[in-house]
């Protein structure tokens, strides 16, 4: 097996990892990872002002409209989000928070905290910088070559860099 094949398999492993370890994690408040992860997105917009619609979760998570359907009703099954029909176009929906979705915000963030935290134990700052560039230059290479597909690329969206931000106490 090449490096590059060995590389491919343990970012699918530790993703994979990841979700199953935060999933359990998240048991408690009831979400799952991605769940908590537009979740999360849907209350930060909400706090800087911006209402929006369920297309924008698409782009910014790189998911497709089923996919986002899908997790959009079990969050509303749940009674955390509401959609609503945007007044001057019928085939947007916005997405809006509840009460009880805007209650959830504390545990939320200190689970994802403590969960990334998890992750980043006993690995230096620059290791983990030097893990988010080289995925970062992956995902812009496949960007490039699926340019022609709307699907998955994210040439509007910065890349990641949160060494900063799982390191701090």
């Amino acid at each position: 097996m090449s490096d590059l094949d060995y590389c491919t398999l343990a970012i699918a492993r530790t993703a994979q990892k990841i979700e199953t370890y935060f999933n359990k994690q998240l048991g408690d408040i009831g979400v799952t990872l991605s769940q908590l992860s537009i979740l999360m997105f849907v209350i930060e917009c909400e706090e800087s002002g911006r209402r929006i619609f369920q297309r924008d979760i698409e782009h910014e998570f790189s998911l497709s409209n089923p996919a986002v359907t899908g997790i959009l009703q079990r969050l509303e099954a749940k009674k955390l989000i509401k959609r609503s029909i945007s007044e001057t176009d019928s085939r947007c929906k916005w997405v809006l928070l509840t009460e009880s979705g805007k209650s959830l915000k504390n545990a939320c963030t200190a689970k994802r905290t403590e969960c990334i935290k998890k992750f980043a134990e006993n690995i230096p700052p620059e290791d983990i910088d030097a893990a988010i560039r080289v995925i970062n230059a992956m995902c812009e290479n496949i960007s490039r070559e699926s340019s022609g597909d709307s699907q998955g690329t994210d040439e509007n969206r910065p890349p990641y860099s949160v060494s900063e931000n799982i390191h701090t106490e």
